[in-house]
């Protein structure tokens, strides 16, 4: 069966890729260049027709204006050409610096994980509660779950704990680094390796989202946002067939995407994100909030 969009696919990557370039600063300075360049040497060429013409009338010399006007359109055309190269070879070259100093980041922050003892323990506590959530989805026996949330509601239950303050000390760190996303100095693209599981981890457990995420929900609007970009990257790469998925691991290859998990099923994800909700009264935000409800949490895209 063939899923039906409200919004054509065509249409959905043209807004992805308008997006993009308008994150890339360097290629909207490249086109004010071109558009600057060539609104000077259009105005030079009316300001010479100007001056041929006057000359013309006064003098009584007839002057070939074509054949003048010609060539200087034909070097105004090779000048242009030479900037767009000159630019673009410039664009590339910032963009692979930019590209090397998000590599150095990623290294650094991911480095400073590992060596932090209280992040790797809770880590270790939430990574303990997917394997939980993967054997109750093989063997279907609530006991394997149910074992798990107690153990993590007990440690996320008591106000100003040791336990509690280090989980929260881990949704801050998550939260630091959606922050470089949103303004762009950092990709998905790049972060979703060492990162993606870390993440989706943590804001997909029922628990942090129970204890913390909702509750507090205004100072973690980061990562309520990049969670929907992380969301729109997976969609693309399964678009383009690059879908590796473990079927464990739920949606599209998230960590517990499915089963009333999902951080995008939460009344906080649509109001972060400016999304419509599903009981608006007009006809027409609640047929957008269906598609944005199916976009960000069908288990499986026919």
């Amino acid at each position: 069966m063939k899923k039906r969009y409200l919004i054509p696919q065509k249409w959905n990557r043209l807004r992805t890729w308008m997006r993009r370039q308008l994150c890339e600063k360097t290629f909207w300075a490249m086109v004010g260049w071109v558009i600057t360049f060539t609104f000077t040497m259009f105005m030079v060429l009316v300001l010479f027709h100007f001056v041929l013409y006057f000359t013309d009338r006064l003098s009584g010399i007839s002057v070939n204006t074509a054949d003048l006007a010609q060539g200087e359109i034909i070097a105004s055309l090779l000048a242009t050409v030479f900037l767009v190269i000159q630019l673009r070879r410039e664009n590339c070259t910032e963009y692979q610096q930019n590209l090397i100093q998000q590599c150095d980041f990623v290294k650094e922050y991911n480095q400073m994980f590992i060596e932090n003892n209280e992040m790797a323990e809770v880590e270790s506590r939430l990574e303990a509660f997917f394997v939980a959530y993967v054997e109750f989805q093989r063997t279907k026996d609530q006991n394997t779950i149910s074992g798990a949330y107690k153990v993590l509601a007990q440690d996320m239950g008591l106000p100003g704990s040791v336990e509690r303050q280090e989980y929260i000390n881990y949704l801050v760190y998550l939260e630091g680094l959606s922050a470089s996303v949103l303004n762009y100095a950092m990709s998905i693209e790049v972060i979703n390796n060492l990162f993606g599981y870390r993440y989706f981890v943590a804001v997909n457990n029922p628990v942090i989202q129970e204890k913390e995420l909702l509750f507090y929900s205004e100072y973690y609007q980061g990562i309520f946002k990049v969670y929907r970009k992380w969301i729109d990257y997976y969609q693309k790469k399964y678009e383009i067939g690059e879908y590796y998925a473990v079927h464990d691991f739920g949606y599209m290859g998230i960590p517990m995407h499915a089963d009333g998990y999902a951080l995008s099923r939460t009344e906080e994800f649509f109001d972060i994100n400016r999304l419509p909700k599903r009981n608006d009264p007009d006809k027409c935000r609640r047929k957008k909030a269906e598609y944005f409800w199916k976009k960000y949490n069908t288990y499986t895209m026919e």
